[in-house]
């Protein structure tokens, strides 16, 4: 194919983006998504630009992301052979063009802000990234996976002062232990709870302040901190006519905040499948945060096996924080009178959760229960986590759940799935919902529609209808598909207004 030459323009949050000709020996292709919400003012809340790019053997994807109009971060993939296609090799970069914030801590006075931990990565900058191989052998395939991030809110940590920092009588100061003595880019002080006096209305009173930016002070065995300039520029600012410490700051309330300059993670694998559908693998981790690398956990995973009538995946792990796990599940086992039952375990040397969900099946429809019993190996509880109930009305789908407890993380997908709220005024989340949804096909694509009311809890109710959902989801032609949705009003926001929303997803 002769070399084809093409240029790409697209629209993204009132800026035009535009790719450069280049001689290609395959077409370039993409795709765009987006959505725009009118909540009080007109808004790209997100879209996304995917371009492929074939290179021979290799494909060279890059995706562009876009939130609330600015652009957040870009990804390169790619994905190729080598070596006579016998090597697989995947990778992919991810950047961030625009500095974010990883870590913030502050006090407010007077309408001010006043900072007291603020720790955030200069744009543009990198975020993570990974490499992974693929082997094939004659008993399996023989899989390798490097695994860096560097500027993550997850490379931030914290200790209790007293348990991670010793008294060096000898060299007579602090010193740090494990973890704080190697790969920390920076280290703060924060002081849980400081006691004053401060002259309020004419006279000295008592008041207690808390999260206030402290120093260590090295060679004080007895009162080892002291308030840092951040915490005096608010104190000042709250206590204007004058304060003072009524006690010395408890090193026992202080908590360590450390920031490791990056996380890598390296693990070697084998998988193999000895019957269709039924797999096994093999993974030894090792991992460490600042440079320090070290064994993080090994691992055995079957997945596809049938048991008694079931689906059943099995993963046993061995860490050495944690010791040994266990996780195991099974689907669709059978049961009398139409039951069926689907079931997850998950063992440690200190926890016991064990979810149970049976659902029946009938002329009208399914009812299906999601119970758990979790806890330790000598005090457990059983819990009722929700109902929930699916079925076929007139030429409609319905679905109804009920939550009367919120499952405990992980959250399982028929509760994430919902995609429930939280109620800020009551700081609850939505417990219900029911569904009304159509499904057809036009003469230009197949479409969705979808009518959903969320409910929640309310004082002298069980539930109280807390949002209106209606949905309409349409394709115009076979790249192009179109969601439109509104909701009456938001319950994470205080203003609670309601938003009309347009989705889109656009190849070519």
């Amino acid at each position: 194919m002769a070399p084809c030459r093409v240029l790409w323009a697209a629209l993204v949050g009132g800026s035009t983006l535009a790719l450069p000709a280049f001689g290609l020996p395959e077409p370039l292709s993409g795709q765009w998504e987006g959505e725009l919400v009118l909540h009080g003012q007109l808004e790209l809340y997100e879209a996304t630009l995917t371009f492929t790019a074939p290179l021979g053997p290799w494909t060279l994807t890059s995706e562009s992301e876009f939130e609330h109009g600015l652009f957040s971060n870009q990804t390169f993939e790619l994905q190729g052979f080598a070596f006579d296609y016998r090597l697989t090799w995947e990778s992919k970069a991810v950047f961030s063009p625009t500095e974010k914030v990883l870590k913030r801590l502050y006090r407010t006075a007077g309408g001010i802000s006043y900072d007291q931990l603020l720790w955030q990565a200069p744009g543009p900058h990198w975020r993570y990234g990974w490499l992974k191989g693929e082997f094939p052998l004659p008993s399996g395939e023989l899989w390798a996976k490097a695994y860096h991030r560097c500027n993550s809110s997850s490379d931030i940590d914290y200790f209790m002062f007293t348990d991670a920092y010793r008294w060096d009588a000898g060299a007579g100061c602090w010193r740090p232990l494990g973890d704080l003595s190697a790969g920390v880019r920076e280290r703060a002080f924060i002081a849980g709870k400081v006691r004053l006096t401060a002259l309020v209305d004419g006279s000295w009173r008592s008041r207690t302040e808390y999260n206030l930016r402290a120093l260590l002070v090295p060679g004080a065995a007895s009162e080892p901190f002291v308030l840092a300039p951040e915490a005096v520029r608010y104190l000042d600012a709250k206590y204007p006519d004058g304060w003072s410490l009524r006690e010395p700051i408890d090193p026992e309330l202080v908590k360590v905040y450390v920031w490791y300059s990056h996380y890598e993670e390296y693990t070697l694998g084998w998988e193999s499948e000895p019957w269709p559908g039924r797999t096994l693998e093999l993974a030894a981790v090792f991992s460490g945060l600042g440079g320090g690398v070290g064994f993080a956990e090994v691992s055995a995973e079957a997945e596809g096996w049938y048991l008694c009538g079931g689906m059943g995946e099995l993963e046993l792990s061995l860490e050495p924080e944690n010791g040994p796990m266990l996780s195991a599940s099974l689907e669709g086992l059978p049961g009398p009178a139409g039951f069926k039952f689907d079931l997850s375990l998950d063992l440690s040397l200190s926890e016991l959760a064990l979810s149970l969900t049976p659902s029946w099946s009938g002329p009208g429809g399914c009812v299906s229960l999601h119970a758990g019993l979790a806890g330790g190996w000598g005090i457990s509880e059983l819990c009722l986590y929700g109902v929930e109930a699916q079925g076929h009305l007139a030429a409609a789908d319905w679905e109804a759940l009920f939550v009367f407890s919120r499952p405990p993380s992980p959250r399982p997908s028929w509760y994430t799935g919902a995609e429930f709220k939280k109620i800020v005024a009551i700081g609850e989340y939505e417990d219900g919902r029911l569904a009304l949804i159509r499904k057809g096909y036009t003469p230009k694509g197949k479409y969705e529609l979808a009518l959903c009311a969320y409910l929640g809890p309310a004082s002298g109710s069980l539930f109280s209808i807390t949002r209106f959902l209606v949905m309409v989801e349409f394709s115009l032609t076979g790249g192009a598909s179109w969601e439109i949705s509104w909701e009456s009003r938001d319950p994470e926001s205080p203003a609670a207004s309601a938003s009309l929303a347009l989705c889109w997803e656009l190849d070519f």
